[in-house]
């Protein structure tokens, strides 16, 4: 652990230990920390030959100064404000995108993990991220801080299977695929090998696809399509007549069903169905499944 406050100033054996992680080729692993954390040190790094000169309150509000743009970035200018993964430092695991929480629908903090972990107790940073330090508040902040790396440590040993089969998919594809969520595995794997067996490069496959301002939903539907419920013989019937805009298919379809008790809605990006919340147990008859 490493404190910079005027009352202990460890900045200098944090560079010599950044410097050392990376002159070893260390992984660092993080929740978020592709974005954020990393981003952090790489400041820290780029800055401390000047940084190291100062004082330890003028090193902590610079940092505190850097934390802040990180924070306040638009959505939309995210990832022009930060040092790409490819150009950082130190390698980083990031288990964050490795699960896709980094998604809107799945989008889950580290105090969430926490609670669904069952761990002893949930922590609140003690003091607010504007205020100052006092001295005798270090002591609890770092507890803080080491709460949730014991909880970060505890979610990358139940799944490290997830960065073990990332590291072994990049050697075998010669892809950066470390920290590439479950979607975007696939994508970037099945890119690479299209474009290997139509001899182009991805970019070139990547340019070739097709926009349309028009999308006929029932082109999508191959022939071999057939249902026997009329539940379902309704629902082909409206995707056949339904054109979409290419341009704006945010809620340009939405439809839905119920079947056998169960309500399924349909709209661009996929189906979704689920059974009325309540207890469900198996018994000698009856086995319960999750299906996607």
């Amino acid at each position: 652990e490493f404190v910079i406050h005027e009352s202990r100033n460890d900045f200098k054996s944090l560079i010599s230990f950044l410097l050392s992680i990376r002159k070893l080729q260390y992984y660092m692993v993080g929740y978020n920390n592709v974005f954020y954390d990393a981003q952090m040190l790489q400041y820290i790094l780029n800055n401390h030959a000047e940084l190291s000169v100062l004082p330890a309150n003028i090193i902590a509000k610079a940092i505190h100064q850097e934390s802040q743009r990180l924070i306040t970035l638009p959505e939309q200018r995210r990832f022009e404000g930060i040092v790409p993964e490819s150009k950082l430092y130190m390698r980083q695991i990031d288990l964050y995108k490795q699960k896709h929480y980094d998604g809107k629908a799945k989008r889950t903090s580290l105090k969430w993990l926490e609670f669904t972990m069952n761990m002893n107790s949930i922590e609140e940073m003690p003091i607010s991220p504007d205020d100052c330090v006092n001295e005798d508040q270090i002591d609890s902040i770092l507890g803080y801080n080491w709460h949730d790396v014991y909880a970060t440590k505890e979610f990358f040993k139940m799944n490290k299977f997830e960065t073990e089969l990332r590291l072994k998919l990049s050697e075998q594809f010669g892809l950066p695929l470390l920290n590439a969520s479950e979607p975007r595995m696939a994508r970037e794997i099945l890119a690479k090998l299209l474009a290997e067996d139509l001899g182009i490069s991805i970019t070139e496959l990547k340019a070739k696809r097709t926009f349309r301002n028009e999308i006929h939903l029932g082109k999508c539907i191959i022939p071999t399509v057939k249902f026997k419920d009329n539940v379902f013989k309704e629902l082909v019937k409206k995707l056949k007549a339904t054109t979409v805009n290419g341009n704006n298919l945010k809620g340009s379809f939405e439809y839905s069903i119920n079947y056998k008790g169960i309500d399924i809605d349909y709209g661009v990006g996929g189906v979704h169905g689920i059974v009325k919340s309540g207890v469900y147990a198996s018994d000698e008859e009856y086995i319960i499944k999750t299906l996607d």
